[in-house]
Order: C-alpha cells, then sequence, then structure tokens
C-alpha cells in the first residue's frame, strides 16, 4: 500500500498549525485526527481521512471505521470504479456540526437551519466530506452517504435530474451491502414519479406536513428493486453509466426498453396491484363555514351540525387569541373508522405503519395533513378544538411543533378545555418525566407506543397551565411564536425568563407534590354520601327494584368509605328498562361516540362515566356493587388502570368484600392469559372486543385474591400507590418483592393446574 508523500518542512508547518489553532480555537477545540483507516485490498489504496471531535466516544469512532471497511469494498466490487478520496468527519455535538456545514461544507444559512432543528438529519457528502451528527446512528450514516457517493461517481450528479432514483438507490443499495436498518415504509398511494424528479418536488413533501415524505422514500425503493429485478446489477449500473450523457427517459428505453410511464405501470402491476381508492365523500354546504365540509355517506345530520358548530366556534375564539388563521381546511367526516383509516392511505399519503398506529388505537386521530382534517366518528367535539389548535400553532410557528411537541400538545389541550368544554384539569398521572424527553416528536411517539399517553397528555397540559397562569394568554402565545425561530429552551427564557429546568421545578412543587404518595395520604374530606345525588329511573321500572338499588348503593357506600378511607362525590343513578334507552342517554348524556357505545350494546356493562352510574336492566347486585367500587378505587388511586389487571382485579375483589352474597370464588374457565398481555389499557380493551370480558375479569380477581391472602390487603394498596411514582414491575418488587413472571407462576399452579 503506498502512503502520502511526504512534504518538505512538513513538521516546521504542523507546529505552526497546531500554535495558530490553539490560539484562535478556544472556543470551539479543533477536532483531532485520528490514524487514517486503510482500505481493504481491492478498494481505493488511498487513505480515508477521519476528524474526530473531541470528547466522542471510542464506540461510536470504531463503529463508524467498522462500517466503513464493511461498505467501501462492497461498493467498490459492485460498480467497478472508487470515487475521489474522502473525509468522514464525526461530531459529539449540534454547533460543531453546524458550524461545519457552513464553514468545510460551504452551505447557505439557510439550509444550515434545516439541520439545526433536525427536519434534516444528515447531508449527502459535500466536497468531499461525510458529516456524521452527534444524533445519528453512524453505521447508517456511512451507508447511507457512502452510496451517494458512488452515485454521484457514476451518474455525474444525476441526482438533479432523477432524485427518485438517487432517493431509491440509498435504501437499496444500503440495505442490501452494509445491512443498514430499513428507514422506508410501504403505502398504498402511488406519487408520480414527475414529482419526485427534482429536488424542488422533495422539498414540497417536505414544507408541507412531511407525512408524504416517508411514501415517496418507499416508493422510490419499491422503483429501484424493480428496476434491479429486470435488469440485474451489472446492467443496472450501466443504466446509472448512463445517466451521464442521457436524459432519464432516453437512459430507461436504452437499458430497459421503457420509458418513464412504462415505468410506472410496471411498479403499479408489481407492488400497488388491488389497491383501490374509495369513492370520494360528499360535499355538504355549512353556512359561515371556513372551508369545505366533506361527509361520508350514512353520517347523520346531527352529527355533522355538532362537529362544524365546535370548529366554528373554537376558529372564532383561537383566530381573537392568536391573530392568525391558518390555511382553509377539508372537514373531513366519517362514519365508519374503515373508511377513516382507507382516506388516511389514499388521500393523506401514510404509510402502512403509519396507518396501523391508528388502526391499533394508539391514537384516535392525526393533526390536521396538507389542509386536510380528519374527523373519524369516535371524536368528540373537544377533539375537534383540540386539533384545530395544532393548526393554529402551525400557522404562528411552522414545523417547530416537532421540537417542542409538550407545548404544542399541552396548548391543545389547554384550550380544549376552555372553548369546547373538555374534560376539567386532571391529577398528574405518574411520576414526572423530564421536558426533554416529550420535546421531539420521536420522544413523544416512542412513550406512546408504550402506553404513557394519557401521562405525557396530562403532565404537557398542566405546564401549559402552569405557564398561562405566569404569563397570560398574550405572553403565552408570544412564546408559540419566538419558538418559531429559536430553541425551545431560549424562547422560554426570553418570553419568561425560566429556564427548562427552573420551569419543571415549579411545576413539580405546584401539581406533584400534591399527587398522593401512598395508601394513608387519601383520607375521607366530605360526609359519606350514602344516597345518590340524583336519580333517573325509565318510564316502566318497578318500585322494588328502584327501592333494592337504592338501598344497596347506601349500604355499599357506606362500606367503601369505611375501607378505602376517601369518599368520592355522589354519583347520578340511572335505572333502565330497556337496554336502548342506556345507550340513547350514554350518546346523549354521556358524550359517547357510537362505536364505542357499540361495545356497551353487546352485553359489557357500562364503566362510570362523568359522575353518572348507567344500571341496564339485566344489571345484579353484584355488577352495581362493583362499579361502586371502581368509583372509590378511582378515587384513591387514578392510576389504577395503568395495570389492567391489578386494578381491575382489585376492584372485584373489593365489591365481593362490600356485597358479600355467599357465592363460591369462581374458577378458571379460559386459557391463562399472560399479565404482561393484560397491562396497558389498549390490550385490555382489544381483548374485552373479542368478547373475553368475563374470562380476563375472572382471572384479574383470582391474581389479587391470591396476592391479598401472601401478602395482605395493604401491601396491594401500596403497589396501587406507588404507580404514581414507579413502573408496575418496580412497584411489585418493592412491595411484594416478586416479578410479574413469578405472580404468574404461582396463579397458574394454583388455579389453572387442575
Amino acid at each position: 500500500m503506498s502512503h502520502r508523500p511526504r512534504r518538505p518542512f512538513g513538521r516546521p508547518i504542523l507546529a505552526v498549525g497546531a500554535l495558530l489553532a490553539l490560539l484562535i480555537g478556544c472556543a470551539h477545540p479543533a477536532p483531532t485526527v485520528i490514524r487514517p483507516l486503510r482500505a481493504a485490498p481491492g478498494a481505493d489504496p488511498r487513505p480515508v481521512r477521519f476528524v474526530v471531535e473531541p470528547g466522542t466516544p471510542q464506540a461510536r469512532v470504531n463503529a463508524v471505521r467498522a462500517a466503513w471497511a464493511e461498505a467501501y469494498p462492497r461498493l467498490v466490487a459492485l460498480t467497478g470504479l472508487t470515487p475521489p478520496p474522502l473525509t468522514v468527519r464525526l461530531y459529539r455535538t449540534l454547533d460543531r456540526f453546524l458550524e461545519d456545514l457552513k464553514r468545510t461544507g460551504e452551505m447557505p444559512a439557510g439550509d444550515v437551519s434545516l439541520f439545526r432543528h433536525r427536519t434534516l438529519g444528515s447531508p449527502r457528502p459535500i466536497l468531499g466530506n461525510l458529516f456524521v451528527p452527534h444524533d445519528l446512528p453512524p453505521r447508517e450514516v456511512i451507508c447511507y452517504d457512502l452510496v451517494s457517493a458512488f452515485f454521484d461517481a457514476l451518474s455525474d450528479r444525476a441526482y438533479r435530474k432523477a432524485k427518485w432514483l438517487d432517493v431509491g438507490v440509498s435504501e437499496v443499495w444500503a440495505q442490501r451491502l452494509c445491512r443498514a436498518k430499513s428507514r422506508y415504509r410501504r403505502g398504498r398511494l402511488f406519487l408520480p414519479l414527475a414529482t419526485l424528479a427534482t429536488e424542488g418536488g422533495w422539498s414540497k413533501l417536505r414544507e408541507g406536513s412531511g407525512v408524504k415524505l416517508y411514501l415517496a422514500r418507499g416508493q422510490a425503493a419499491l422503483v429501484v428493486e424493480t428496476l434491479l429485478e429486470k435488469l440485474g446489477d451489472q446492467r443496472f449500473v450501466g443504466l446509472l453509466r448512463e445517466l451521464r450523457r442521457s436524459s432519464v427517459e432516453e437512459a430507461l428505453r436504452k437499458t430497459l426498453g421503457l420509458g418513464v410511464a412504462g415505468l410506472e405501470d410496471l411498479v403499479r402491476a408489481r407492488h400497488f396491484k388491488g389497491f383501490i381508492a374509495p369513492p370520494p365523500l360528499r360535499e355538504v354546504t355549512v353556512p359561515d363555514f371556513p372551508g369545505r365540509v366533506l361527509v361520508q355517506e350514512g353520517l347523520p345530520p346531527a352529527r355533522v351540525e355538532a362537529v362544524t358548530r365546535a370548529y366554528r366556534h373554537a376558529h372564532e375564539e383561537l383566530l381573537k387569541l392568536m391573530g392568525r388563521a391558518p390555511q382553509r381546511q377539508n372537514l373531513r367526516l366519517f362514519a365508519t373508522r374503515a373508511r377513516f383509516l382507507e382516506d388516511l392511505s389514499y388521500v393523506a399519503g401514510m404509510t402502512e405503519e403509519t396507518v396501523d398506529f391508528f388502526r391499533k388505537g394508539t391514537a384516535g386521530a392525526p393533526r390536521p395533513i396538507d389542509g386536510e382534517f380528519y374527523v373519524p366518528p369516535d371524536m368528540n367535539t373537544p377533539g375537534v378544538c383540540h386539533e384545530l389548535t395544532h393548526q393554529f400553532f402551525e400557522a404562528l410557528a411552522g414545523d417547530a411543533y416537532q421540537r417542542a411537541k409538550w407545548l404544542d400538545e399541552g396548548l391543545a389541550e389547554h384550550f380544549e378545555h376552555r372553548l369546547c368544554g373538555g374534560d376539567a384539569r386532571p391529577r398528574p398521572l405518574g411520576r414526572f418525566i423530564p421536558l426533554a424527553r416529550i420535546a421531539s416528536s420521536h420522544g413523544w411517539h416512542e412513550l406512546m407506543e408504550q402506553g404513557q399517553a394519557g401521562p405525557i397528555y396530562t403532565e404537557a397540559r398542566l405546564v401549559v397551565t402552569l405557564l398561562g397562569e405566569k404569563l397570560g394568554d398574550a405572553r403565552l402565545v408570544d412564546l408559540v411564536r419566538k419558538v418559531a425561530t429559536a430553541p425551545l429552551g431560549t424562547a422560554l427564557e426570553k418570553t419568561m425568563g425560566l429556564t427548562l429546568a427552573q420551569l419543571e421545578q415549579l411545576a413539580r412543587e405546584r401539581f406533584w407534590t400534591m399527587a398522593p404518595r401512598g395508601p394513608a395520604s387519601r383520607t375521607a374530606t366530605r360526609p359519606v354520601a350514602t344516597r345518590p345525588a340524583r336519580l333517573v329511573t325509565e318510564a316502566g321500572v318497578s318500585r322494588r327494584r328502584v327501592k333494592q338499588l337504592v338501598a344497596l348503593y347506601a349500604r355499599a357506600t357506606s362500606r367503601l368509605a369505611r375501607h378505602t378511607g376517601v369518599t368520592p362525590p355522589a354519583q347520578t343513578l340511572r335505572i333502565y328498562r330497556t337496554r336502548e334507552a342506556m345507550l340513547r342517554d350514554l350518546e346523549t348524556v354521556g358524550g359517547l361516540p357510537r362505536p364505542i357505545l357499540q361495545r356497551f350494546g353487546k352485553g359489557t356493562p357500562p364503566p362510570p362515566w362523568k359522575g353518572h352510574l348507567y344500571v341496564p336492566p339485566e344489571m345484579t347486585p353484584p355488577e352495581l356493587c362493583r362499579l361502586l367500587s371502581r368509583v372509590f378505587v378511582e378515587e384513591r388511586w387514578p392510576t389504577y388502570d395503568w395495570a389492567m389487571w391489578l386494578g381491575v382485579g382489585y376492584v372485584n375483589y373489593l365489591a365481593r368484600q362490600t356485597c358479600p352474597t355467599g357465592a363460591p370464588w369462581p374458577r378458571p374457565r379460559a386459557p391463562f392469559v399472560p399479565l404482561r398481555s393484560m397491562v396497558s389499557k389498549r390490550d385490555w380493551v382489544r381483548r374485552l372486543d373479542q368478547g373475553q370480558f368475563e374470562a380476563l375479569g375472572t382471572e384479574a380477581l383470582l391474581v389479587v385474591k391470591l396476592l391479598v391472602e401472601r401478602f395482605g390487603e395493604a401491601s396491594l394498596a401500596a403497589v396501587l400507590a406507588d404507580l404514581y411514582q414507579l413502573s408496575l414491575g418496580e412497584a411489585l418488587r418493592k412491595n411484594l418483592h416478586l416479578a410479574e413472571e413469578e405472580i404468574a407462576s404461582l396463579v397458574r399452579e394454583r388455579y389453572w393446574s387442575e
């Protein structure tokens, strides 16, 4: 292997350079140059230069060297050429990365801002430099950027006229040659290749919601996969070489025998066959509405009126507060969730993975996308106000919500309550999560997928409530404006004179110190209400049944108050002769959407809802005791549903203790369900929809019964109390010295071995 020739007087020049660097670069120490990594045999014999910012972990440096050693020789073997020598620049901080983009990469300030706000991750190679930022996996950056360098060398920078080909090659080759993690997902909507041919077309995708950007990356990869299947590796490399002297249309015809239109037909038939877009929604006229209203057939007119009225009211009030309206929206109202999901695919352009996020119930509806406002059948009117607030946030601050997620969601929760009568101010759910962890969209959605939606939405709302109390509406809106051009921490200091750490401390003192910490911290503070706050009966219900249920209410509430030490507000007792009347009241009085009502129409008793107990005709006294037990447990431990098998099991156990019937304990009649799959509310509801109501309730009751027998009820209550501060596993180990798997083993041995 040859070495670079030594220059005359190299040592004195280097010494002077080092001295100048020491004198000039005190604020930003110069990156150190580590020992050059020689290319593998058969690759470019010239060394590659690795420049590393001081303080970068050695493991990260080693990962970069390993990725280079793996990918570079393979790309040389595949393409038969070597690009000019490259310098790999590895960073520990964002500031130094941005500085080098301007200084070494000669990037305009406007483009650098895209990387400052992390709208873009890393640039393609610039002037022979590969930039590896501090917050991206180095292996993936090296793989993708190396592929881009070889693409430019093969095609003479043809990405300017065939950007879809450049993106697709990067995706496919990076995965094939260096096992990089896939960054694209497939969707159902096909975008014309003409819109993906230039940098301008991709910039438009990025400037909007960004949703279709992932779809476009996936489609570009599918097009390249199709070309590789038809041409093979060598002819495909020949296609890239042909782009040096020919247009995309001519190069495709010479190598594939088809033009761009023919290639599009080929890709559609290969990867998009069977995807048929649904018919368009029907437009209805709504007077004085700031946009269009599109409605799915079968949606009741009353639903259209309620949603549009809430939208119009929230729009007027938000415009007064914020002073700038978002673009006009197409309000899309759906009668079924299936059609809602179809429009997310074919209109919004979401990938299949993102649509699954809404299909599984992780989230109810997306924020408005590119002027389309999606209203699924289970969205209530406060939810409409919530999503519209997101649009006003974007009108003031653009895409800054992606790096100020807790402010964005907290503001939406705050105005949802103020403008549309959302839920009253909640209590903190669990321990305080650092605001830095829920500042980015990535961190927010990561916690949502872990079943932490309730805690983070509650925390965001409480923090913004605190900001509103300290600043007032005008300065709160000013904070949103400042976030558009400055980091969240800087904007907060300019507006409020506080750092993020100081705001966190204020929020902890204001809200989290009030949260209960243990079984003895919540005691009865009001007289026990042994009679319902209000009694509502459907015509035809017998006096005997009413008298029996009212007497049971009095006995049960008295016993539960003594047992739990809390006294929740008296409930409205609603007694029905027909289930149809109960479902009607759940919709009109309770405000429940129809998809949720269908669950209670199948025999599942409705839970206590907003101070009302709904008693269907077939409800027995023990079932009413269960509802009352849930009211008291929820008052004592609001986070009881963070661990559904524990919370529901304790509610059922408490109901048996409060209203003893003499009946034997139930026996399991279904296979044992792993406890880990019964922790989150989402998994629990999914199993309820599969008809497992009795099986889940029985298993949860038997688990709690065994734990009470072995450890006592006080220890179990301590677990429920510790859910404010600890995860379920930590609370179990602290109070019972057992893990979930050990509890499951004990329960199986005790009840399911028979």
